[in-house]
């Protein structure tokens, strides 16, 4: 039964591997420290991601211990870690699309008073 459940548990955990290299790709060479840390963050989170993949087909081979990890919690972190991520890259385009606009008003207000 466990064996199946891993089985399972792998294309899931190639799709969410993908989605992050997808966000990675996105985040692309980041202007700002919140782009700079995120991209690290999506480093680590896709190394976890692959390493999970592995020990998937290592994992069922091994007889039953209580002290390793639930490979179904593990991954449930890894994908809410990366929803997390994906809010996150959105708030920073939202915030330098802000600043961007406050700054074009602000010269647009300039202009007008310096004519």
């Amino acid at each position: 039964m466990k064996e199946i459940s891993n089985q399972i548990l792998k294309p899931l955990i190639d799709r969410v591997e993908k989605e992050c290299r997808e966000l990675y790709h996105q985040v692309g060479d980041p202007a700002s420290e919140e782009g700079v840390e995120l991209k690290s963050f999506l480093q680590r989170k896709i190394r976890q991601l692959e390493m999970l993949s592995v020990s998937i087909n290592y994992i069922s081979t091994l007889p039953e211990q209580p002290d390793l990890p639930d490979l179904r919690s593990t991954f449930r972190q890894l994908k809410l870690e990366l929803r997390f991520a994906q809010r996150r890259w959105k708030r920073i385009l939202l915030g330098e699309a802000r600043v961007q606009r406050n700054q074009e008003k602000k010269n647009r207000l300039s202009d007008k008073f310096a004519a």
